[in-house]
């Protein structure tokens, strides 16, 4: 098709639909089945249509616009290292019921880790976020109100990022870094709304199954699949399925200390990550 007659379909929106996220073709997208299912397995819903970026314009919606102050973003499942170091990292707190027997647990360990705090909670219970922060881990954004990022308008997402942020930075004097998108999943429009507040985004490689495995099993499946650069998911805030992970933290950072791992926090192997791909 001619580029006079695309751009004319895109600006009456009769390619919402199936603008690619990618650089896929309209076609391929519209053919390509199923809604995808997000990294832990729970499938996107449909979603509003994603942003492309060419340059410094963004098309979408039908709607062309300047992109203005959006960086690059870099999304990271597992770093690109040799290095025999992992980022354990918790969602969803912090938590009066979790969060405090996480911190002890890693301290006992002398351990470090990345919370991805939601909002909310960071305003009810901002002495354990204080607490996250001078123990020396890293704090890092999980929305506002655990909204599923990918259903939302890019307006829609910055105000629930920018209000975690400030949460954090008013408990802390830290701004996040990184997000964390709530069931893992994304749109373009979520990384629009993340380059322009200069956040990198970060799922994972192993998560803590806390439905099906006892806490020794769970320490057996982390510690048999991971590998240098390795991203554990787990959580400090929620139902009682909780007490799963939690239960299973001990065993995981001893296994971790027993095979010669250090814990990293997400920005940390961030830099590894980039240290290793660009030969710095």
């Amino acid at each position: 098709m001619p580029t006079t007659s695309r751009r004319a379909l895109l600006r009456a929106g009769l390619l919402a639909a199936s603008v690619p996220l990618v650089g896929i073709s309209a076609q391929r997208a519209a053919d390509a089945g199923p809604a995808p299912v997000g990294p832990n397995g729970v499938r996107v819903r449909p979603r509003p249509a994603a942003w492309v970026k060419h340059g410094r314009i963004a098309r979408a919606a039908g709607m062309e616009r300047e992109v203005d102050r959006c960086g690059s973003v870099r999304v990271l499942w597992g770093g690109a290292t040799s290095d025999r170091v992992v980022a354990l990292t918790f969602d969803d707190g912090p938590s009066q019921e979790w969060t405090a027997a996480t911190l002890d647990a890693l301290s006992a360990a002398g351990a470090r880790a990345t919370f991805f705090v939601v909002g909310r909670n960071v305003r009810r219970f901002p002495d354990l976020v204080r607490r996250q922060h001078a123990e020396g881990h890293e704090l890092g954004n999980h929305s506002d109100t655990h909204a599923d990022l990918s259903v939302l308008s890019e307006e829609q997402v910055l105000a629930e990022l920018r209000a975690t942020d400030d949460a954090v930075l008013a408990a802390t004097g830290v701004r996040p870094r990184v997000v964390r998108p709530p069931f893992g999943h994304l749109s373009g429009a979520a990384l629009a709304a993340c380059g322009q507040l200069g956040h990198d985004i970060a799922l994972w490689t192993s998560c803590m199954k806390e439905i099906g495995l006892t806490p020794q099993g769970n320490v057996d499946a982390l510690l048999g699949e991971l590998r240098p650069g390795g991203v554990v998911l787990s959580h400090d805030g929620g139902d009682q399925r909780r007490a799963v992970g939690l239960a299973a933290l001990p065993g995981l950072l001893a296994g971790l200390q027993d095979q010669g791992y250090r814990t990293v926090t997400v920005s940390e192997l961030l830099a590894l990550d980039r240290s290793a791909t660009t030969g710095r």
